[in-house]
């Protein structure tokens, strides 16, 4: 939690630079700029569970340096800012199907394609596919520790940090592994980025 805290604030804390509004010190962070912050992540289509979060660390950044009125709730700012109070409602389940092969897209044109790009956002997104991996479980995986023979332990950025066992279940898999440990043993923690 305090990870994701961190992670959440920095990311916030980077938006209003982008928005040209300089922190130098959390101290700096004012009410007046709660709003610019939610304007931003309605114009770049962020969904309603990522704002409420980012709200939430804000609000709660405020209480501990004793602003509690830093970051009121997000439909209280969307309110504010004339928006669709519809926008604050998170959806549970999806109601499109967001993966590659419902959109009809050739995963491994797909694959190749990242290749290109990035050789290990390509083996990340093979991974994702394979073992049924969030994205942010990809990117913060460290292969050595996860193989497990016949599973793949999955610790870090599981969703409510919950430790998970993946099985290990076909040639193609270990392959992926194996060739995510080759990746991995040039990050100095051992994470495949």
């Amino acid at each position: 939690t305090k990870r994701d805290y961190i992670w959440r604030l920095g990311s916030c804390i980077r938006e209003l630079t982008s928005l040209n509004i300089k922190i130098q010190n959390l101290t700096e962070l004012s009410r007046k700029q709660m709003p610019q912050l939610v304007r931003k992540w309605v114009r770049d289509g962020r969904s309603a569970s990522t704002m409420a979060n980012k709200v939430t660390v804000l609000h709660r950044m405020g209480v501990w340096m004793g602003k509690p009125q830093l970051c009121p709730s997000l439909p209280d700012m969307l309110a504010e800012l004339g928006e669709d109070a519809n926008l604050s409602h998170r959806q549970y389940v999806a109601i499109v199907s967001k993966a590659v092969t419902a959109k009809n897209i050739d995963p491994e044109a797909l694959f190749k394609q990242m290749d290109e790009l990035s050789i290990v956002a390509g083996l990340q997104l093979r991974l994702q596919l394979h073992f049924g991996l969030r994205a942010l479980e990809t990117i913060m995986l460290k292969p050595f520790a996860a193989d497990r023979g016949k599973e793949l332990l999955v610790v870090d950025g599981t969703k409510g940090g919950k430790a998970r066992m993946v099985p290990i279940e076909t040639e193609e898999q270990r392959i992926l592994i194996d060739e995510a440990k080759v990746m991995a043993c040039n990050n100095p923690k051992g994470f495949l980025t």
